[in-house]
């Protein structure tokens, strides 16, 4: 699957807030590269971050009012945010099975 350049933006994002150096390396050679789908290999990487952004987003929602700016702001992130990842989840478990069946 091809990200948007604003699903890799959220991404980027997600993986950064994580800490973890070196996936921010993975990721950024990854996007340099070109390639169109994220190896197997930096798809836990990516999903991890998405979970712990989608739990972050979370804690930020329930801040606001229903009724706040702030509020829509952040469920919108928190849709897009969990799309990335089901969206990934299906690539990851796609592949898998392909592999196997071989």
């Amino acid at each position: 699957m091809k990200l948007s350049a604003k699903a890799q933006r959220y991404v980027e994002a997600a993986i950064v807030n994580q800490g973890d150096a070196r996936a921010v390396r993975l990721w950024r050679e990854f996007v340099e590269s070109g390639a169109a789908r994220i190896p197997l290999t930096l798809l836990p990487l990516v999903i991890a971050a998405l979970e712990a952004e989608l739990a972050s987003l979370r804690e930020q929602i329930a801040q606001f009012g229903p009724d706040s700016d702030e509020h829509a702001d952040l469920a919108n992130d928190l849709h897009f945010v969990q799309a990335i990842g089901e969206d990934l989840a299906k690539q990851s478990s796609a592949t898998t099975s392909k592999a196997q069946a071989v």
